[in-house]
């Protein structure tokens, strides 16, 4: 019964002789040691990445962009395949970011859909950075990429990768789901704090955890015309609406006003009507008028 054989990575030679530096022998060994590794050559980057020692990989790297063994295409397919490793195999102390870098100026195509999902599986900070910065495109094409990263982030506390994502797609709807679940109040907060978040998620967390919801976060949802939060913290948790009725109007959320206007008196500040004219929004002057009349009128009477 043959043993199994073990996968061998050839990652430097000493060749020492007796006269130097003439040495007639060198000639000799190297030939030898071309034909000892011409069939094993093949496969050294992934070998070495699944099997072997990762600190060896620069040397062996080395090896195979000299190697005499390997046709041209063999040497993109290591790279390829290499570089779909180095995410779970490499670390940043090992050089994972360097790496990737390496293969990427050896050969672009190495970024393809299997290396994308090994980076979106272990998301680092500076990996997504550099990726970003060499192949945005990824992050709009690629489907679901930015989502993976986004719940791998939250759900593993990486705040760095949250906060990052959420400079780059300031626009994008977060769940605060992943967070919660992980147990992560701070990273909550900060996303109740800087980003859009789904409502249906509040309910589960207001159902699931307890949790000590500070004026901010009514604060944070009228300010930023959250008008569906706003309900539901104020009809399900029963927080108080507080007096922001000019900054709706400045920024024409007359949703948030029509709910202001049921639930309290704010709205009969008549700065609310000048602010929706001060800033181009004459329906906010119009649905003030229709509410509580001209106070452009008001004040000529009242002189």
């Amino acid at each position: 019964m043959q043993e199994p054989e073990e996968p061998f990575v050839l990652a430097s030679v000493s060749v020492v002789c007796r006269r130097w530096p003439s040495v007639e022998d060198l000639p000799h060994a190297v030939h030898l040691i071309h034909t000892f590794t011409a069939e094993i050559s093949k496969k050294a980057l992934p070998d070495l990445l699944e099997h072997g020692d990762s600190s060896l990989f620069f040397r062996v790297l080395q090896a195979v962009d000299e190697s005499v063994n390997l046709i041209h295409h063999e040497k993109l397919r290591q790279y390829r395949l290499a570089m779909q490793l180095i995410p779970s195999k490499m670390t940043l102390k090992g050089g994972k970011l360097q790496a990737m870098k390496e293969l990427y100026k050896r050969y672009r195509g190495a970024v393809d859909d299997d290396t994308v999902r090994a980076v979106a599986a272990e998301p680092e900070l500076p990996v997504l950075k550099w990726l970003h910065s060499c192949e945005p495109r990824i992050f709009k094409n690629f489907t679901g990429f930015e989502e993976r990263i986004f719940r791998f982030a939250s759900t593993n506390d990486r705040k760095g990768v949250v906060r990052w994502l959420v400079k780059l797609f300031p626009d994008t709807v977060r769940s605060l789901e992943f967070a919660a679940g992980g147990g992560h109040l701070d990273l909550i907060k900060w996303l109740m704090k800087h980003t859009k978040w789904d409502t249906e998620v509040m309910k589960f967390l207001a159902a699931n955890y307890s949790f000590n919801w500070s004026e901010k976060a009514m604060a944070n949802a009228q300010m930023h015309g959250h008008t569906e939060t706003v309900k539901w913290l104020y009809f399900h948790l029963g927080m108080k609406l507080l007096p922001h009725e000019v900054n709706a109007a400045r920024n024409d959320f007359i949703d948030l006003l029509e709910l202001m206007d049921k639930e309290t008196d704010f709205c009969r500040n008549p700065t609310v009507f000048f602010a929706g004219c001060g800033n181009n929004h004459p329906e906010v002057a119009e649905w003030y008028k229709d509410h509580y009349g001209n106070p452009r009128k008001r004040k000529h009477c009242s002189q």
